[in-house]
């Protein structure tokens, strides 16, 4: 009897290991499996964001949304929500995301479906935390590359785009923030970034976001999707999966975010 129990035990270990070690062997793939669909969410979220920005241009004379309309002024409008009247300068308290210029392009939220490969800080600012963790290439957002009101008065016009399935439009995108939401280089959170820094521009540390297995998801003016590697970077902002596609100089800017240049 003591001998039929020993038996029956150790069968027991020795089934207990195997699934173990059969565990061990799927987590990962499980893990990749679950980070692919996620990816993918985020492909479907990016093609949405580009056809309503192509809609949006459609129905204003072919001008694309603009990045913010009064970011010298009150700061009230970005292309991914608006605060509300009694706002002062970007004040995120009425900040209402469903209430932007391509709300009507979004489907019945209105709002920037968030992508879920990446978790933003409670503190962030809600005029950010709005644009869904993608943002928009600040240089299609501009009627020209001048820093002005004037050049914010609108976006670029789809039509004198030079090769639109060259030029980023959206992709993925994050700066580093502290515990208080506001921008820090040295992190230790993500906080969501509307815009995507140009190569050669003048927000030296990058912003796009390589969060998807060290890969971004990126949507262009002639509304594909595609997901790139990271290639440069600057400001050590590589350690964090922060920076570009392609090199870091204004060649790349010129070819891949000037929509004025070839």
């Amino acid at each position: 009897m003591k001998n039929k129990l020993f038996f029956t035990l150790l069968e027991l270990l020795i089934t207990i290991a195997i699934i173990a070690i059969l565990a061990s062997m799927l987590l990962p793939t499980l893990s990749k499996v679950k980070e692919k669909g996620l990816a993918i969410d985020c492909t479907s979220n990016l093609k949405q964001l580009s056809l309503s920005n192509l809609l949006y241009a459609d129905d204003n004379r072919g001008f694309l949304v603009p990045l913010s309309i009064d970011a010298f002024g009150e700061n009230k409008h970005r292309w991914h929500g608006t605060s509300g009247d009694t706002a002062t300068f970007g004040d995120d308290t009425t900040f209402d995301p469903s209430k932007g210029p391509l709300t009507q392009y979004l489907g019945t939220s209105g709002k920037v479906n968030a992508c879920k490969g990446v978790k933003f800080p409670e503190s962030t600012k809600a005029f950010e935390k709005g644009c869904g963790g993608y943002g928009y290439n600040e240089m299609l957002g501009k009627l020209s590359d001048e820093w002005d009101q004037a050049a914010h008065a609108s976006g670029y016009k789809l039509s004198k785009i030079k090769i639109n399935s060259d030029k980023v439009m959206f992709a993925d995108s994050a700066v580093l923030v502290g515990s208080d939401g506001q921008f820090s280089s040295n992190g230790p959170f993500f906080g969501p970034s509307s815009s995507i820094a140009a190569p050669g521009g003048w927000m030296l540390f990058p912003t796009m976001h390589f969060r998807h297995q060290k890969r971004a998801n990126i949507s262009f003016a002639d509304g594909h999707v595609t997901d790139l590697p990271l290639v440069s970077s600057a400001q050590g902002a590589n350690a964090w999966q922060l920076g570009h596609p392609y090199p870091n100089n204004n060649p790349s800017r010129d070819k891949h975010y000037d929509p004025a240049k070839f």
